[in-house]
């Protein structure tokens, strides 16, 4: 479990901490400040940066490259990663360091810029496309050993990624961990199913019914309505049935609203990544007040039981307060396995820390913590 991390470098971070985390933590702070970029940073040092997890944070932000010769058509989408720097601007020795104090071992990740070098070993065009001219080259490292080492980019910072890297849904597992990152536009249907069918007839399966229930109690039980293929580029609320105490037929989960499909994908990704690393952005979204209670409780509960560190992130005040509530309920509140909120301002170098305590504090005194 990370206890604290240094980002330096990345993205609008020119050298930021984040200290005394918890199990569970909240990141707050007006917009901009860099909430996303702090979850995209755990997300690349949990993935051990493979070429994956690098498409996938800039295509969420569509940072990749148009306007080239209308006679030169890409067969893959070219990402920029120069958006990847403070400054926006790849050139050589332009880099990132991310760096986690865990409780055993450390990890670290380091990028750097360099001249391309024509006679190094590593595979400079994995998708054959001939007109693809690297110039520089984007070289990994860290702890533990990531899983891609060198990316050759263009002259402005350009690289090529191919459809299985751009999957918006991914659970990554390494030697290390398994992380899952979503936001409220990245769970489709299809990916919700191929995270079910991992799932299904085991002890998590019903954990998922019971999050449910949060909002639902005569939820009996879901279940995948097709296959994956058959719903690939269908709304973000379809794929599986619900079966209902109230109605006499399954009917289609979008039927019943956004906060089932929200906790839905919620309880999934938590059975996905046990043992490992779940990080939201915006988590509140869809959700009304009088639930976030409940939701909290049962992320609380689940990243204990399934042994998984959330980071999550919000703008909503009642989504501070709900967190906050668990404060007086919990024994595990105020220590390390409880949780924390970070506020992140992008004028301060190390975020602010609101341990359950301090949390009720400023809620009774009505106090800003976002």
């Amino acid at each position: 479990m990370i206890s604290s991390i240094h980002i330096k470098g990345y993205r609008g971070f020119r050298d930021f901490r984040m200290e005394n985390l918890c199990r569970v933590n909240l990141l707050v702070g007006a917009n901009n400040a860099g909430k996303t970029s702090a979850l995209e940073a755990l997300y690349l040092l949990a993935s051990q940066a493979n070429r994956r997890a690098f498409v996938q944070v800039l295509l969420r932000r569509g940072e990749v490259k148009y306007g080239r010769n209308s006679d030169y058509t890409r067969r893959h989408t070219e990402v920029d990663a120069s958006h990847l720097f403070h400054g926006h601007e790849c050139h050589p020795n332009t880099g990132f360091e991310i760096l986690a104090q865990n409780q055993t071992p450390k990890k670290s990740l380091s990028v750097k810029v360099s001249e391309f070098n024509r006679d190094q070993s590593f595979v400079v065009n994995p998708h054959g496309d001939d007109r693809f001219d690297p110039q520089f080259v984007l070289n990994i490292e860290g702890y533990p050993k990531p899983q891609t080492t060198h990316i050759p980019i263009d002259i402005s910072g350009g690289f090529l990624a191919d459809s299985r890297d751009m999957r918006s849904y991914e659970t990554t597992e390494t030697c290390a961990s398994r992380v899952t990152f979503f936001t409220k536009n990245s769970l489709g249907p299809a990916e919700l199913i191929r995270a079910w069918d991992s799932i299904v007839l085991t002890e998590h399966e019903e954990y998922v019914h019971e999050s449910l229930r949060i909002l639902d109690p005569d939820i009996v039980r879901i279940a995948p309505q097709s296959s994956v293929s058959s719903w690939r580029g269908e709304s973000n609320k379809s794929g599986f049935l619900v079966r209902h105490n109230a109605f006499k037929n399954p009917i289609p989960i979008g039927s019943m609203g956004d906060g089932i499909w929200q906790l839905l994908s919620l309880a999934v990704a938590m059975s996905q990544c046990r043992n490992g690393m779940l990080l939201v952005d915006d988590i509140n979204t869809v959700m009304h007040y009088k639930i976030l209670p409940h939701m909290w409780k049962m992320i609380l509960d689940a990243s204990r039981h399934l042994n998984v560190q959330v980071f999550a992130s919000t703008y909503c005040s009642d989504c501070v307060s709900a967190l906050a509530q668990h404060g007086h309920s919990s024994p595990l509140a105020d220590t390390p396995d409880g949780f924390a909120l970070q506020r992140i301002e992008s004028d301060r170098g190390v975020a602010t820390s609101y341990r359950p305590i301090e949390m009720r504090i400023a809620l009774d005194r009505l106090l800003e913590m976002r």
